[in-house]
């Protein structure tokens, strides 16, 4: 029983308050003695740690800060040291020791107060033994709790989340046909209309992490109608965060599956385009962002025309007349006080921008110039600085042939504007 309390996971428990004191000596005393039990035992230290993350009794910030010990202890920031903590995990710790560990951190998981560093940490540890053939269960387990009526939407949040990163650490060779379509099955139930929204939100960026796996399941029309049915009714929720992350999802299927986009287009135009045009700032440039994407995939391929494997719908040029006055829209709601190099709703359209003017090329000249021409002396700074940003953002795309004239005719408006009253425009102006 993980509740009961002995007096060494009492003195656990002490140590870890005072590795996070705000007291720096006395946090250094703390983190010297968590090192000291590392090194004295590793395999117990393991044991002693994941008993406190699933322990309800103990403090919310020690199981906290247990769960991400426990994650540190197999992983790094660098490559070199994630694989030096995963080779001490398979060599120094005997097979007893790691399956009493797995068992625990599970129960730990299930704790309807479990913190999201328990789902840290058996995505990290999931990934390493699934990696290595080992821990078959894992993946069952998480599901069937998900399944089941008595788990709490707490749990399941926490568990959708733990797919979600278990995902994101796999590589796509990691995980097999039918263990990709346990977990899609699974991810497309949190994504259902009457699951709460922290359950929907979390199943949507797992769902976005396992895209990269569901390469056979796009092959197949039924289940690729399934999941895109989910991501776009997603896109419609109340939730703002599951919106972004089902236009994110659409972004990533742009990227991997270019050509299974045909059926879906008419739709994924209606919904991105209302959204860039209506939504939160933070679901709207995810919105720009499905473009931008799609941008991307078409230049590659017209410039690969003879090595890709399917071609080029030209979805760009196709839908340019409405979604250039759509983004043009957005270089007007920039964001005056903030950082020279923040990334808003602003800047993603510049972005989207010039990739379009690099994916339809002379075709984007005659519309951005009336743009431009509209609003280059416009009253207010913002029209000013958006008109500056759009001819700019197009210079990389068309043949110099078709931008010579326009560039004579703007540059006295553009040297103007280098004096001009608002700061941003004069930045704007000189770039």
């Amino acid at each position: 029983n993980t509740n009961i309390r002995n007096e060494g996971d009492m003195e656990l428990s002490q140590v870890l308050l005072e590795a996070q004191s705000a007291n720096t000596n006395i946090r250094n005393e703390g983190e010297q003695k968590l090192k000291q039990l590392e090194n004295a035992n590793l395999a117990q230290f393991f044991l002693s740690l994941v008993k406190e993350l699933g322990n309800e009794r103990a403090e919310m910030n020690c199981r906290h800060l247990a769960g991400l010990y426990l994650k540190n202890l197999i992983s790094g920031r660098e490559s070199a040291t994630s694989y030096e903590k995963r080779e001490r995990w398979q060599n120094f710790i005997d097979e007893n020791a790691r399956e009493e560990i797995k068992k625990l951190s599970l129960l730990a998981l299930s704790s309807p107060t479990a913190p999201h560093a328990a789902a840290q940490f058996v995505s990290k540890l999931g990934a390493i033994e699934l990696a290595l053939n080992r821990w078959p269960e894992l993946l069952d387990h998480l599901i069937q709790t998900i399944q089941t009526e008595h788990t709490t939407d707490a749990t399941k949040t926490l568990i959708f989340e733990t797919l979600g990163y278990l995902c994101d650490e796999m590589d796509e060779s990691s995980i097999s046909k039918e263990n990709t379509n346990k977990i899609l099955t699974a991810i497309v139930g949190g994504l259902q209309e009457d699951m709460a929204n922290p359950i929907r939100f979390a199943a949507g960026t797992a769902l976005l992490n396992s895209l990269v796996f569901a390469r056979h399941n796009f092959q197949v029309e039924a289940e690729r109608n399934i999941i895109m049915q989910h991501i776009c009714g997603a896109t419609k929720s109340n939730y703002a965060q599951l919106r972004a992350v089902a236009f994110e999802s659409l972004a990533r299927i742009a990227s991997l599956y270019y050509e299974q986009l045909p059926p879906y287009m008419n739709v994924i135009f209606e919904l991105t385009i209302s959204s860039i045009k209506s939504d939160t700032d933070d679901v709207a440039m995810m919105a720009i962002e499905f473009w931008s994407t799609l941008c991307e995939e078409e230049i590659e391929l017209m410039d690969d025309q003879e090595e890709a494997s399917y071609k080029c719908v030209h979805y760009v040029q196709q839908a340019a007349a409405h979604i250039l006055d759509v983004i043009l829209q957005t270089l007007n709601r920039q964001d005056e006080h903030g950082d020279a190099d923040a990334w808003n709703i602003a800047s993603a359209g510049a972005v989207c921008l010039s990739l379009i003017a690099q994916a339809i090329r002379d075709h984007i000249v005659a519309p951005v110039l009336i743009y431009v021409e509209k609003n280059i002396l416009a009253q207010d700074w913002r029209n000013r600085e958006a008109a500056l940003m759009a001819f700019g953002q197009i210079l990389d795309g068309p043949k110099q042939d078709a931008l010579m004239n326009p560039v004579e005719k703007a540059l006295p408006l553009f040297i103007q504007s280098l004096n001009d009253a608002h700061l941003l425009v004069k930045d704007t102006a000189a770039w």
